[in-house]
């Protein structure tokens, strides 16, 4: 029985139940000390007490006094409202009661008229920490001290023994760190690699590490790079944890060069870094030489004696000062240099710094080396790849792989090979350009693969999206699509070589996707080169096809369809040296009303086995001097003009099954011509 006085007994008991149980609201017990009831009442101690009409059960603890929220027997809840994260329950006579807020672990919600949900989420425990680590095989286990277990696969890495871990937490302790001990981790990941030994692996958590090296703190790292910072050391491999992060901020001018690992030593080495570590660099300051940030650098004015092995596996390395990657191998050596990048984004965003330093991945070709790229995304303000050596050694091999190339700046090109002697591998699935997607230039020697689709990223260049200006010999090679635009201007030009031995071969598709209409002429070829063209070019260009005053130009397999007029097929802007032509098992439909598609001055021209018609007035082919040649053999000519060949000069045509719709003019020709007027071409 509560303690209830009797005469507030007919307040404080309410009936619960066919068993006639009644809880007691001041003190939430249950009783059945009182009298059965009939109907609508009960009687209590010969007083009559109205049942209560509150259609649905409450069920309160703790002592909560149910009529202090209904009121007497004569109140009742009428209706809920849910405003925000606010709900109210109010009762017929107007007092709103039973204030219910939601907040960051409780979620209010009203479904239907009358009614309240409340989804409460419980809170992560906070108190948790890793209490023990095995090792099972090669998958590091942690145990936390809810018996949670977390697995990390190490397999990449050659640990047999939790003794030879080190770990490094932001809650460690360099001095009291332990080898080989998780709850005895190090604060600073330098601090670790001075305590490790060769096939040891350090095992940083998450957390971040700042390197300040700004005016603002004194350039605390200017002479201490070697002792405070660089983490390559012999033998060693780290593994970053997801949340692993390290940031550099640099300062221009005063703030000498920072980077995170850097072989140094003049003996062959190895360091490999695994996880998903995050690095950031910055330099703050106006441009200069001085104040660069790297996640991996080296030094191309101190040569190594011996090369180097790295396996370099991160999540992302970004600058908005400075390339982050500054590698490849500078030696003298005889061993071979076998650097392997892998991450989720590398990217120079320039924002201030070093302007001249723009290469996302820049590496150096000194002595033999293998480079292979694996980058789901890298750009640039300058170039996404900046390729180069200035000593002229043999020996540089690249194979990279890439979703996305991006170069949105003042950088001549997306790829820049400047000097190197070796072969290059790249493929990507889309490129977007600002101005060149490769240039070569110095002393390039050797073969450059390109396979991906390149897309125009301004519109407003006539930069060539390939430009070939090496002074050796150098062949590339391009299997895919291209997709120039032109917003304004004269568009842009596609291939342009201007030094000799800079020989190309494309495979692919060309699309002209802009309205306005693209003048720059499509291939020229400036010097004595071979140019390959094996594809299809559609969309809307205007301009030349091919200028060429040295070297020759082949097309081959191809369909040329132009939706503009005002098409010139093939052209030699100078008369100081004969370039050469030849189509071969090729349809070229254009429309030019204005002049002629081809004058074949200073040019030689071969037709095999292919089409060629002008749905305009224009001749097909001219020529008024004594320089060039003309040789068409199984090949079809209409145009809609007077005649597809009008030869006023000397020059010599030779034809073999040459059939023309027009009438065909030339005073020095050979062969079999036939004139068939209803002759087509679609």
């Amino acid at each position: 029985m509560s303690s209830c006085d009797n005469s507030n007994i007919r307040k404080n008991y309410i009936v619960s139940g066919s068993e006639q149980d009644i809880l007691s609201a001041c003190t939430g017990f249950y009783t059945n000390d009182i009298y059965p009831c009939t109907g609508d009442t009960i009687i209590v101690h010969s007083d009559i007490l109205s049942a209560n009409t509150i259609n649905s059960t409450v069920y309160l603890s703790g002592g909560t006094n149910l009529l202090d929220i209904f009121g007497s027997m004569d109140t009742f809840v009428t209706g809920t409202t849910l405003d925000s994260n606010l709900a109210t329950l109010t009762r017929n006579d107007s007092v709103d009661v039973l204030l219910l807020s939601g907040g960051s672990n409780v979620t209010l919600s009203n479904p239907s008229a009358n009614q309240i949900n409340i989804d409460v989420s419980i809170p992560p425990d906070t108190n948790t920490f890793v209490s023990a680590s095995t090792l099972s095989g090669s998958t590091l286990v942690l145990t936390r001290n809810d018996g949670i277990e977390l697995t990390t696969d190490l397999s990449s890495l050659p640990i047999t023994d939790l003794g030879k871990i080190l770990f490094v937490s932001e809650t460690g302790d360099d001095s009291t760190g332990k080898k080989g001990d998780i709850n005895k981790p190090f604060r600073n990941i330098y601090t670790a690699k001075s305590g490790a030994t060769t096939g040891d692996t350090i095992y940083v958590f998450p957390g971040t590490w700042t390197y300040d090296n700004t005016n603002s703190v004194g350039n605390p790292y200017n002479g201490n790079i070697e002792t405070q910072v660089n983490l390559w050391k012999d033998g060693i491999n780290y593994y970053f944890s997801p949340g692993s992060k390290v940031v550099f901020s640099n300062q221009t001018v005063t703030g000498e060069r920072m980077y995170l690992f850097s072989p140094m030593s003049s003996n062959y080495e190895t360091c490999n870094v695994y996880g998903e570590l995050e690095w950031e660099g910055s330099s703050i300051g106006a441009n200069s030489s001085n104040g660069h940030t790297h996640i991996f650098y080296i030094d191309e004015n101190q040569p190594l004696n011996e090369a180097y092995s790295c396996n370099m596996e991160i999540k992302s390395a970004i600058s908005i000062s400075s390339q982050p990657i500054n590698g490849g191998s500078v030696h003298t050596g005889s061993t071979t240099t076998y650097f392997n990048l892998k991450a989720d984004t590398i990217a120079c965003d320039y924002s201030q710094g070093q302007s001249g330093s723009g290469g996302a991945v820049h590496l150096w070709g000194g002595g033999k080396q293998y480079n292979n790229v694996e980058v789901d995304e890298i750009r640039s303000n300058f170039f996404t790849f900046y390729l180069r050596t200035d000593d002229g050694q043999d020996g540089f091999n690249l194979n990279a792989t890439s979703k996305r190339l991006y170069s949105n700046g003042t950088g001549t090109a997306v790829i820049l090979n400047r000097g190197l002697i070796g072969d290059i591998n790249i493929n990507f699935k889309e490129a977007f350009v600002t101005n060149a997607l490769l240039q070569s230039q110095n002393n390039t020697f050797g073969t450059t693969v390109i396979n991906g689709t390149v897309i125009d990223n301004v519109g407003t260049t006539t930069y060539p999206i390939f430009n070939l200006t090496s002074s050796n010999q150098c062949k590339t090679i391009f299997n895919g699509i291209l997709k120039p635009k032109v917003n304004s201007g004269n568009g842009r030009r596609l291939i342009q070589i201007s030094q000799p031995n800079n020989d190309m071969i494309f495979r692919g598709d060309v699309f002209y996707e802009s309205t306005a209409s693209t003048i720059s002429n499509m291939f020229n070829l400036l010097s004595d080169s071979e140019l390959i063209f094996d594809g299809n070019v559609s969309g809307t260009f205007s301009g030349k096809i091919g200028n060429v005053r040295n070297g020759n130009l082949i097309i081959k397999n191809s369909h040329f369809e132009s939706n503009t007029n005002g098409n010139v097929l093939l052209d030699n802007d100078v008369t100081t040296s004969t370039g050469t032509t030849s189509i071969r098992n090729s349809t070229i439909l254009v429309d030019n009303s204005t002049t002629d598609l081809c004058d074949g001055q200073y040019l030689n021209t071969y037709i095999l086995n292919s089409n060629i018609k002008n749905i305009g007035t224009s001749d097909i082919f001219t020529n008024s001097t004594n320089t060039g040649l003309l040789q068409v053999n199984n090949s079809n000519l209409v145009t809609n003009g007077t005649n597809t060949i009008n030869i006023s000069g000397n020059s010599p045509l030779v034809a073999g099954n040459l059939i023309s719709n027009t009438p065909v003019i030339a005073t020095n020709i050979s062969g079999i011509i036939t004139e068939l007027t209803e002759l087509d071409i679609e």
